[in-house]
């Protein structure tokens, strides 16, 4: 995630400097894939250089791909200071919160302009899945994506209709909730052989990821500290 490098920041940060903030989080990863997601601006997460405009219902407004797309000369100084810093990684750059397929070709679009200047081939660009249109819609995105991420704490928030912070609903945010891993499922099966993974709080909670992997996920990606806990899991239930 890139959010770090710009929130409550009033000036945006140079190219420079993404490079070298991102350049040092990758380096441990020598060798192996590293997948970089795209400023997810909006919601929140403020970020006040880009200037995005008060919203009655944040969650449901410019956010994501739609911010990005707002500040083509911002995407495109990101996705340079990106391929500056994967330089000799296996890097690949998720896209947040796309709907639809043109959002997901005017990205790729920027990323050639940006490998063009940097004088690199374009890494793999993947689209997150957190939009239940998107999740209904994949055979649209699979001509422009080249692999998937299920973001499961926006996707449940969506399908569910509950602000998944929100004190009086806390039940709403349950991300095994039948519905929502049917579309995990369905979004398996339309992506083909196209690789999908999920990411959120569902990833670390063993029962939910039971159910992912279940629904065909062979993916999950959560913070360290849930690693052994899940693996302990799996391994108790497969003995």
């Amino acid at each position: 995630r890139t959010e770090m490098l710009f929130l409550g920041r009033a000036d945006m940060p140079g190219e420079d400097e993404q490079e070298a903030r991102v350049g040092a989080m990758i380096a441990p990863f020598q060798g192996r894939p590293v997948v970089v997601r795209l400023l997810d601006a909006g919601a929140d997460k403020p970020v006040p250089f880009l200037a995005l405009a008060s919203e009655e219902n944040p969650a449901l407004g410019v956010r994501g791909v739609r911010a990005l797309l707002r500040r083509p000369d911002f995407c495109a100084a990101h996705l340079r200071a990106l391929l500056r810093a994967g330089a000799g990684h296996d890097l690949r750059i998720m896209v947040p919160m796309v709907t639809f397929a043109a959002e997901l070709r005017a990205i790729r679009d920027l990323l050639a302009a940006a490998a063009r200047d940097v004088g690199c081939s374009p890494p793999p660009l993947g689209a997150m899945i957190e939009v239940p249109a998107a999740a209904l819609t994949v055979p649209d995105l699979l001509a422009a994506s080249d692999f998937f991420s299920i973001g499961t704490n926006d996707l449940t928030q969506y399908v569910l209709a509950a602000d998944r912070g929100h004190k009086d609903l806390p039940g709403f945010a349950d991300a095994g909730h039948p519905a929502v891993i049917g579309l995990c499922a369905r979004v398996c099966r339309d992506a083909g052989a196209v690789p999908v993974s999920v990411c959120g709080e569902a990833a670390g909670d063993p029962p939910t990821a039971r159910l992912l992997v279940e629904a065909g996920i062979r993916k999950l990606s959560m913070g360290a500290a849930r690693l052994s806990t899940l693996r302990a899991a799996f391994s108790a239930s497969a003995s």
